[in-house]
């Protein structure tokens, strides 16, 4: 087989596993979904001060990977360290039910982690500050200067650190089953935010210490109701709307007629479907930029 005719079967291969516009939309729809409807902020997933993405927690990586059938496989790797230390590094295969492979995640954990590694925290005192909005990205020059954030009855403040002596932990072995878990968790949640392509939805970036802490996050929240293959066709229509939209390659009026249609049949779930494959293979033939003014629902479109 001449090396045209290889490339030509693994491009053959390759288009045959790929997934239409149409059906990449309706995953994203299908995440958003259940974050909307089943994933309960402060046990699924929790929002620390200065990161704009929520943050997946292990409940919630669970529930994703639960939903999508995915199953974990894990490979520990544990090097001992100097003075009883230890890191553990976990991979995390996730496999579908039908024998595919997903996509994997990695995590890591050390007793030199300052929250392992040392006893005694220092004291500190609640300046009665709000959070600076830029706490996350510097805070090693938050840190140095002695401030930092801390939960105090169950709300994040803004405290200064009175004293920075700290103490080795004398038990350090206490945290080695510890530092495991933490280390299968970390790998759970990265797995699962890549294998159901999520990154753009959740981060699994901690503030030192609230990994822990955010378990005991529990906001006021409405009673969730359950997903309906109607209302899944329905974020289904809109999110390929939007991505029409914003693709540039559809006229003022084209898009109108298409809130007009979606409109029309927002009842009608084989309508909804239908309409949602239509105009995913019609952005998918375009390529062609329009020059638009105007969005479509500022009703003068022409």
């Amino acid at each position: 087989m001449s090396d045209l005719q290889v490339a030509e079967k693994q491009t053959s291969i390759m288009e045959r596993g790929t997934m239409s516009a149409a059906s990449v939309l309706a995953h994203v729809a299908k995440v958003q979904g259940l974050m909307k409807d089943l994933l309960h902020e402060g046990e699924h997933y929790g929002k620390i001060p200065g990161t704009d993405k929520p943050t997946l927690l292990k409940a919630g990586a669970e529930k994703l990977s639960f939903t999508f059938r995915l199953l974990p496989k894990f490979r520990t790797t544990v090097r001992e360290l100097q003075n009883g230390h230890r890191e553990v590094e976990m991979v995390c295969e996730l496999w579908h039910e039908s024998g595919v492979f997903a996509g994997e995640g990695v995590g890591s954990c050390s007793t030199m982690e300052s929250k392992y590694r040392y006893r005694n925290i220092a004291d500190f005192e609640d300046t009665g500050e709000p959070i600076p909005a830029d706490s996350k990205e510097h805070k090693a020059e938050y840190r140095k200067q002695g401030f930092g954030m801390k939960k105090i009855a169950g709300q994040w403040a803004w405290v200064k650190y009175q004293d920075a002596a700290r103490q080795e932990n004398p038990d350090i072995a206490d945290v080695y089953n510890t530092v495991l878990k933490m280390a299968k968790k970390r790998a759970l949640v990265d797995a699962t935010i890549t294998a159901c392509a999520a990154s753009d939805i959740f981060t699994q970036d901690m503030e030192e210490g609230h990994e822990e802490e955010m378990k005991d996050v529990t906001p006021a929240k409405a009673e969730p109701v359950a997903a309906t293959p109607i209302s899944v066709a329905r974020d289904t229509v809109q999110a390929v709307y939007r991505s029409c939209r914003d693709s540039k390659v559809f006229l003022d009026v084209e898009l109108k007629a298409m809130v007009d249609e979606a409109t029309k049949h927002k009842d009608d779930l084989p309508s909804l479907k239908h309409l949602a494959e239509t105009w995913a293979k019609d952005m998918a033939a375009r390529s062609t930029p329009i020059d638009n003014s105007k969005l479509p629902f500022d009703g003068k479109a022409s």
